[in-house]
């Protein structure tokens, strides 16, 4: 992945593991293996900052190259269920996403339930 696809995908990841306010362990240790997992260092000298949310998030997604952006969706899904929960904010911030790429809301429940009942 180009590094420029690479660091907005994190910064999608980013955005959705602070959107309750907090930032949990679980998350950050995803967040760094997508990094890694994308040929960013976790060390790098811009950091990823959490800037994308809502609006943004599903303009930010849809600007991404189709193979890239199911590629962030996913990894918003595992974000969005790490700690094994989805809170409301997660779920309006999926929403939007899942909205811009085409999705209903009745196919992200599924989704998310799917992967919770994998955990």
């Amino acid at each position: 992945m180009q590094p420029e696809f690479a660091r907005k995908v994190c910064e999608l990841v980013a955005g959705i593991s602070e959107t309750d306010g907090e930032f949990h362990l679980d998350e950050g240790a995803l967040l760094r293996r997508v990094m890694t997992r994308l040929g960013l260092s976790a060390h790098g000298d811009e950091p990823i900052i959490p800037t994308l949310k809502g609006a943004d998030a599903a303009r930010a997604i849809g600007a991404l190259p189709e193979a890239v952006r199911f590629e962030a969706f996913d990894l918003l899904l595992d974000a969005a269920i790490v700690d094994g929960r989805v809170v409301p904010a997660e779920r309006q911030y999926l929403e939007a996403v899942a909205t811009a790429l085409g999705a209903t809301p009745a196919q992200l429940e599924r989704q998310l339930e799917q992967r919770l009942s994998q955990r």
